[in-house]
C-alpha cells in the first residue's frame, strides 16, 4: 500500500526537473564549498564567538542585529542560524558554504515549484528553465559566497515557501495550505533585513 502511494507520489511529482536543478547549482557552486570566510563574515563569527548565545538571540530580538555595532539592522533569525551553526561547524567554512549551496540548491527547486503550479503542471520545460536561471543568476554568487549572506538565502526560503502553499492553497481552496503559507510568512518576517526607525 505504502510503495503503491510512494511510487505515484514520484509518478505525479517532477523529480527529475529538480534533480536536474540540484546538480546545476552544485556544478556551478560547488567549487565555493573549498572557500574560507571574507568580508563580513569574520564580523558575524566574532560577534557570535565572544558571547554567550542566549544572550545574543535575546539581544537581538529586542534591538538591532549584531548589537548594532555593524548597521541598523533587525534580523533575529539569522541571529539564532548563526548561534547554532557556530556550535556544529566552529570555525571551519566549509559547512557554513555547504549550507548555503543547499539553500541556494533548494531555492531554485522552489523557484521551479512555483512556475510548475503557475504552469498549471503542464509546461515542465518553462518551469525548468525558471528555476535554472533563478540558479545562475549573476548575483547569486556573492550570496552563496558570502556566510553573512544567509538571510538573503533564508528570506528566499522562506518566502518561496510560502508563495508556494499560497499558490496551492488558491488552486486547491485547502485552508490547511493557507496556514502552512503564513507559517512560513512569519519567518520570513524576522529574517528579512528591517531598518527600524
Amino acid at each position: 500500500m505504502l510503495s503503491g502511494r510512494l511510487k505515484a507520489f514520484f509518478e505525479s511529482f517532477p523529480v527529475k526537473y529538480l534533480a536536474i536543478i540540484f546538480t546545476v547549482v552544485v556544478i556551478i557552486y560547488g567549487g565555493l564549498l573549498r572557500d574560507y570566510f571574507i568580508a563580513d563574515d569574520f564580523n558575524i563569527l566574532r560577534y557570535v564567538y565572544d558571547a554567550p548565545h542566549l544572550k545574543i538571540i535575546m539581544e537581538n530580538f529586542t534591538g538591532l542585529w549584531l548589537g548594532g555595532s555593524v548597521n541598523n539592522i533587525y534580523r533575529p533569525v539569522a541571529t539564532i542560524l548563526f548561534c547554532i551553526f557556530q556550535q556544529i561547524f566552529g570555525n571551519t567554512s566549509l559547512g557554513y558554504h555547504l549550507v548555503l549551496v543547499l539553500g541556494c540548491c533548494f531555492n531554485s527547486c522552489l523557484v521551479f515549484l512555483v512556475a510548475h503550479r503557475l504552469l498549471n503542471k503542464e509546461n515542465n520545460l518553462l518551469a525548468l528553465s525558471a528555476g535554472i536561471l533563478y540558479a545562475v543568476f549573476p548575483s547569486h554568487p556573492n550570496v552563496v559566497m558570502l556566510v553573512s549572506s544567509l538571510h538573503i538565502v533564508l528570506y528566499t526560503l522562506f518566502s518561496l515557501v510560502s508563495l508556494l502553499f499560497y499558490i496551492i492553497y488558491r488552486q486547491e481552496k485547502r485552508i490547511g495550505k493557507l496556514i502552512i503559507s503564513f507559517a512560513f510568512f512569519y519567518p520570513w518576517d524576522l529574517t528579512k533585513v528591517w531598518y527600524p526607525g
